[in-house]
């Protein structure tokens, strides 16, 4: 558009009469300079990313003035004619610069107002000041001259919003014009306390309004842009190890098969892997990158694995951290988690120098190792990754992911309601092999309370194609594999000799052929037709 006032007075016309929807500013953080204190050269521009480690003390976070020697960075003057204040293309003092472009000839001789404002609780680290020199932290121009702004209200330390009026420039008019004429303000912040937590960010919005006389209002749309923002320091990658492993039924449960880089040994997998780095993007407030261990010091960690087939990982069996990656366990290097009771969770303790040791690893394993002379369980789902890095002060950061799922390779079943040989009712349990391969079947027998008879016994040796074998819970029948007859656990005999159990039970029925029928019926032994109970039975082999 041509630069005169009649064009400019129809403009701002246009604008009272609500046809404003074409004119408006655009708001730029234009550089966060941290300076190289020893070359005073800016080393980073843009918006600032701050590592949410370093923030977690809170309140107050203060950008400060950078001075080499007795020069102070920034105090150029804005257009070369003599007026001193923040320049356009020097951003090397470690403030903030918001530069606001108006993007149409909009004004000429009217007066506006404009709104500053940041958000997220953040506040001017220091007053906003319209001195002359080098102090002046606002200028707006059209003319190179300051003359016409006034500070109308806020600007002060601790104030989130200012709100200047500025005024036509003697002599010379107030037409803004687009690509030519800016708001310019530098400031510096504190309170950035939402920073302590990853991915949030302070931003400033900037409002240009006022009064073409007569009522006529205009009020621009507001932009806004980043003005600082938080992110993860520290990079953590767990991932879940590739490949297929299984829990062999063909070897009692005890052994695992598989293939792919997850598959070790039939005592050996890898559950997963672990890595920390630096996110690489995140900076110090002194503008050098934000490195793990150089500055995560005091730094320590818990590692937690859930929903993992531990019950066979008592010693010898172990589960470690592997950092030298050679697959086997050293007490001088690698890490050994402590498995809880439950068998199904280990947890690692990490102090600053194994946090360290982990990062200069590259890439740590998680191997889990049994002792192959006891059964391995299953479980429901994937194992489950928790590292948790403290870095004090109260500041938590917590990294998850699903590692991977260890499954029986041969069908299991789970039949309910198991009478007692002593009940009323005869439990009478068919297993038909329709694989079309030989195979084995084992089971497991749990009472009432949860309590296992005996864990992972066979139960048949071998079970041909279109086979169907007999399990019976009666005494008096001799014709069938007598359930109460299967040697029990060294813990159910500690506490109940060889005694029966009591009331309904569960048998779980496992083997390595891919398909099995199973009916579970039972019928009073004073006479009367078989019900069948198998209805509820849970498990990929309850065909």
């Amino acid at each position: 558009m041509r630069h005169n006032k009649v064009l400019g007075l129809a403009i701002a016309s246009a604008l009272a009469l609500g046809a404003n929807s074409s004119f408006s500013g655009e708001l730029t953080i234009k550089h966060v300079s941290r300076p190289d204190t020893s070359s005073c050269n800016p080393i980073k521009t843009g918006e600032a990313v701050l590592a949410s480690e370093i923030f977690y003390s809170g309140d107050p976070v203060v950008f400060s003035t950078f001075t080499c020697g007795s020069t102070t960075p920034g105090a150029d003057n804005l257009d070369n004619s003599g007026v001193n204040g923040p320049a356009l293309g020097t951003y090397d003092d470690g403030y903030f610069y918001a530069e606001y472009k108006f993007n149409n000839d909009t004004f000429d001789t009217v007066a506006f107002l404009a709104d500053f404002t940041l958000t997220n609780g953040a506040k001017f680290g220091e007053d906003i000041s319209l001195a002359s020199g080098s102090d002046l932290d606002f200028v707006a121009h059209p003319s190179g001259s300051h003359s016409g702004v006034v500070k109308n209200s806020g600007g002060a330390m601790g104030d989130s919003l200012v709100t200047f009026y500025i005024t036509p420039a003697a002599g010379a008019g107030n037409n803004f014009r687009t690509g030519t004429d800016t708001l310019l303000l530098r400031f510096s912040m504190k309170n950035l306390g939402v920073l302590a937590s990853p991915d949030t960010e302070i931003k400033m919005t900037a409002k240009v309004y006022g009064d073409l006389g007569g009522g006529r209002q205009f009020d621009l749309e507001a932009p806004s842009a980043t003005v600082a923002k938080s992110a993860r320091a520290t990079k953590v990658e767990l991932d879940a190890a590739s490949g297929t492993v299984q829990i062999d039924v063909a070897q009692a449960n005890k052994a695992f098969a598989g293939s792919g880089t997850a598959f070790l040994s039939t005592t050996k997998v890898k559950l997963g892997s672990l890595a920390i780095s630096s996110s690489g993007s995140v900076l110090n407030v002194d503008g050098t990158p934000w490195n793990f261990k150089t500055h995560a010091t005091g730094a320590t960690g818990t590692l937690t694995i859930t929903d993992a087939p531990l019950s066979a990982s008592s010693e010898p069996g172990k589960i470690f951290i592997d950092l030298n990656n050679n697959q086997v366990y050293d007490n001088a290097t690698d890490l050994l988690g402590t498995i809880k009771a439950d068998k199904t969770s280990a947890e690692w303790v990490l102090t600053t120098t194994q946090l360290g040791a982990i990062y200069d690893a590259g890439k740590a394993y998680i191997i889990l190792e049994v002792d192959g002379a006891n059964a391995i369980e299953e479980q429901s789902e994937a194992a489950k990754a928790l590292l948790t890095v403290n870095y004090g002060g109260g500041k938590e950061d917590p990294f998850s992911r699903d590692l991977i799922h260890i499954k029986r390779n041969g069908v299991v079943c789970s039949i309910y309601n198991v009478p007692a040989p002593d009940a009323m009712d005869s439990g009478n349990i068919r297993i038909t092999n329709t694989s079309g391969k030989d195979g084995t079947i084992g089971g497991t027998l749990r009472d009432k309370n949860g309590e296992p008879i005996f864990t992972n016994r066979m139960l048949v040796e071998t079970i041909a194609p279109n086979q169907t074998v007999y399990i019976t819970t009666d005494p008096n029948i001799t014709n069938g594999l007598q359930l109460d007859g299967i040697e029990k656990d060294e813990t159910w005999t500690t506490a109940h000799g060889t005694a029966s159990w009591q009331g309904r039970a569960v048998l779980t029925i496992n083997s390595d052929v891919s398909s099995l029928e199973i009916y579970g019926m039972v019928r009073n032994k004073a006479g009367g037709p078989l019900t069948n109970m198998s209805v509820g039975a849970t498990g990929n082999g309850c065909d």
